[in-house]
């Protein structure tokens, strides 16, 4: 009957309130070696944990901690979730969360929209290639990119990614893979493209290019969502190299029609010319 009277509860009542704060800062210990000792893609993941519940487990601790003098004081405090709503609004944390971890991505995610929109005005294939390169590497904080144009094979056009090849075959397992998927590839680290990402430059099903992307310089994975903005703009800024495409071939078909006219009209005015000259004349 004793230990459900109260006085059990209370003899432990310090291993409670110690186990409270120990078990976070395990927790985070646990998840900072981790961190350490981690790179590349599983890097990127622990840094997702160790922010998000670190942050819950850091705000435990200072619950507990007010809690614990709440005890002590009660006159001098509002309820613990009391206290949560007052000191830390939703929207105030999500502003601070927002400011503290994602405005650098998202200012780089806005930049490379911008350049989106403004590329679809440009009038020189060549100028929108060196375009896009400046624009992949500053959203890639100088990762290196080469961008590939088709023709009895892919060809590098512009590039700042020095490793990557001069030409790649059509039926590279990377070519081959963008063709099929018509969406951003993975390179294998036992490809000759010594590069990390391949990203499509499709239009209805055909593959017209493609740019190739390097290793970040922390080492870190490219997230899904850093692939989706740059898979994105790439496949728009290749529908506008597509239309330039279309624009000149137009012109051409513009010039030789204007030529075979001029063709016509000589020829007409030479034969009018021979009927009327003096050795053709009627007897």
């Amino acid at each position: 009957m004793r230990l459900y009277s109260g006085y059990f509860e209370v003899a432990i009542a310090w291993f409670t309130r110690a186990m409270s704060f120990v078990v976070p800062a395990l927790f985070l210990w646990a998840i900072v070696l981790a961190f350490r000792q981690s790179r590349g893609e599983s890097r990127v993941r622990l840094t997702w944990i160790l922010a998000t519940l670190g942050t819950m487990m850091c705000v435990e601790l200072a619950v507990n901690a007010r809690v614990r003098d709440r005890r002590r004081n009660p006159a001098r405090h509002l309820p613990a979730r009391a206290l949560l709503r007052e000191r830390f609004p939703a929207q105030h944390v999500e502003k601070l969360v927002d400011r503290v971890f994602f405005s650098a991505w998202a200012a780089k995610d806005a930049e490379l929209a911008r350049f989106t929109k403004e590329a679809s005005h440009a009038t020189d294939p060549g100028a929108l290639g060196k375009l896009l390169v400046a624009a992949v590497d500053r959203f890639t904080d100088g990762a290196g990119c080469a961008v590939y144009r088709p023709g009895n094979s892919f060809t590098r056009s512009d590039t700042t990614l020095p490793s990557a090849p001069e030409h790649v075959d059509a039926n590279d397992e990377t070519a081959l893979a963008l063709r099929a998927h018509g969406k951003a590839v993975r390179i294998r680290d036992t490809s000759t493209l010594n590069a990390t990402l391949a990203l499509p430059m499709t239009h209805r099903g055909e593959l017209n290019g493609f740019v190739l992307v390097g290793l970040q310089r922390s080492g870190d994975a490219y997230r899904p969502d850093q692939i989706e903005a740059l898979e994105s703009a790439v496949r728009n800024v290749g529908l506008d190299f597509y239309a330039l495409k279309i624009e000149a071939l137009q012109n051409e078909l513009a010039v030789e029609q204007r030529a075979a006219e001029t063709l016509r009209a000589q020829l007409q005015t030479a034969y009018e010319l021979q009927k009327t000259s003096p050795g053709n004349a009627p007897a």
